[in-house]
């Protein structure tokens, strides 16, 4: 065996005493990394940087965790260099060489004199301007680290994209591991493979594929594997979802063919629908086996709004890269193709975070009785009546919330309905994170124009949905005309915009104080 496969059977050994004690990997990483003299680039052979792909993924945990530190490590910036190339740029800038263009552009004591001292104005005025320009390329080059190279090389390789792609999900793991602790130049390696991953990930390097049962069967597994929002049972269930009245639409990519980068759920309806029930339940007659087949067509007379429900990266390695807005947009486009009249787009679209958000505002309140802004007085006294618990006010709500008992009396539904109606609506409308909405799903759907349109009580009764939003669901409506100027106002402003019904929602008297959302 060469000493190279020895040096991978053994994986990373940690060592800080020298180049000779590194096992032959990490000397060819090393190697790899390090820029020539002249060029401050490096030339690396394809079989070298499959050998080192092939190596990570025959790695353990631990290993890939030491191979990530040493890329970070020996590909980051080198500050003394980037600090050398910025005095040279400025010593290139300095106004002495512009002084010596005007000094020989005096004026002249005959025509040929004139010719020839202009000439050599403009001949060191192009070397002025020509070493301005070396200094900045150097000083560029400077500033990318030696990595940004050997990514460049693995996205080459067959299924290299597809390798950095699962490498960044790797490293989020472990930077999420490290609970903010994690090494500088492993968050700076995240940083600079997330920039690249964008541009190879742009919408016009994207293909939009539409799932169907005629799909393959890697891709209707896959489909169904990362289904995040609303979990698929089985084939049947993955039937219904492709089948009459849905539509399941994917992005891919050309580096990866068969993999899903994201995927889109979609009902065909009449009209927006206030449950999740309604979509994902089977409607009619059920199949009773997979060979069948749908008897009935789709008539486009029962087709006027298209529905997003559910909408899921299939790739952890591309998170926080916008890929969701550009995969509704070409959805939309892909359904007024095909449906001429449907004007109406709309999500159906859960609520995380609701509930964690109002059990730590309970807490607080019980802590600071004097700040009552979540229950009024009545509000709790009629529901300590509905129970038979011993508890009473917050702290009986407090329990109820937590194993949602209520859930099960039609008695305790009633009566929280409005409360807690009137506490999502303030979540979901004031509630903020850097000035823009705390709950993602509302972000995502606000950045790309929607309207924050309807909450609907009991949207989703699963024990999922209970615990997410005490069951509750939210439209957000695409007006086509609108999404533009929507997308701007709240990019720009951070203003939420929302429907009548959404903003009444928050008009209620709590505590003897009426509540006004801060928009």
């Amino acid at each position: 065996m060469s000493p190279f496969k020895v040096g991978l059977a053994r994986g990373l050994c940690s060592s800080e005493s020298g180049e000779e004690s590194l096992d032959p990997t990490q000397r060819l990483l090393k190697a790899m990394l390090s820029p020539t003299p002249k060029t401050g680039r490096k030339w690396i052979s394809e079989a070298e940087v499959q050998s080192l792909c092939n190596y990570y993924r025959g790695s353990s945990s631990e290993q890939q965790l030491r191979f990530l530190k040493d890329l970070a490590k020996e590909g980051s910036l080198d500050h003394e260099s980037v600090i050398d190339a910025a005095k040279n740029l400025l010593t290139a800038r300095q106004p002495s060489i512009y002084a010596k263009c005007k000094v020989i552009s005096g004026r002249p004591s005959s025509k040929n004199h004139f010719n020839k001292k202009e000439d050599d104005y403009f001949d060191l005025q192009e070397k002025g301007e020509a070493a301005v320009s070396q200094a900045e390329n150097r000083l560029s080059q400077r500033l990318t680290p030696n990595y940004q190279d050997l990514f460049t090389f693995i996205s080459k390789l067959n299924g290299g994209v597809k390798f950095l792609v699962d490498l960044r999900a790797d490293l989020l793991d472990h930077l999420s591991n490290a609970h903010g602790s994690a090494d500088h130049n492993l968050k700076a390696l995240n940083v600079t493979l997330k920039e690249m991953l964008s541009h190879w990930f742009s919408a016009g390097f994207l293909n939009l594929e539409r799932v169907t049962w005629q799909s393959s069967c890697e891709m209707l597994e896959k489909v169904s594997a990362i289904e995040a929002v609303h979990p698929i049972r089985g084939w049947t269930d993955i039937k219904h979802r492709v089948g009459p009245y849905r539509r399941c639409f994917v992005f891919t990519h050309n580096s990866m063919p068969k993999e899903p980068v994201m995927v889109l759920h979609c009902a065909l309806m009449m009209d927006i629908p206030e449950s999740i029930q309604t979509i994902v339940q089977f409607q009619g007659r059920r199949l009773l086996n997979l060979s069948e087949t749908w008897l009935d067509g789709e008539d486009h007379s029962q087709a006027n709004a298209g529905i997003f429900y559910s909408i899921s990266s299939a790739q952890k390695g591309l998170q926080g890269i916008e890929l969701g807005n550009f995969l509704i947009k070409s959805v939309v486009k892909e359904l007024r193709k095909e449906f001429r009249k449907m004007e109406v787009f709309s999500s159906l679209s859960p609520i995380p975070g609701f509930r964690d958000w109002l059990m730590s505002s309970i807490n607080q309140e019980m802590r600071d009785p004097s700040n009552k802004e979540l229950f009024s007085k009545e509000e709790l006294q009629r529901i300590k009546k509905a129970t038979d618990e011993d508890l009473e006010g917050l702290p009986l709500i407090k329990e109820i919330l937590t194993t949602n008992s209520w859930s099960l009396s039609e008695d305790l539904k009633t009566l929280l309905k409005q409360p807690l109606m009137r506490l999502c609506a303030r979540y979901l409308l004031t509630e903020k994170r850097r000035g823009y909405a705390l709950n993602p799903v509302a972000n995502f759907h606000l950045r790309n124009g929607a309207v924050l349109w309807r909450l609907n009580w009991m949207g989703d009764s699963s024990q999922r949905g209970l615990t997410a939003s005490c069951g509750m669901m939210v439209n957000y409506k695409y007006n086509l005309d609108q999404t533009s100027a929507n997308s701007k106002t709240y990019i720009e402003t951070k203003k939420v915009i929302a429907s009548s019904q959404v903003m009444l929602l928050t008009k209620t008297q709590v505590g003897g104080m009426k509540f006004s959302s801060k928009l």
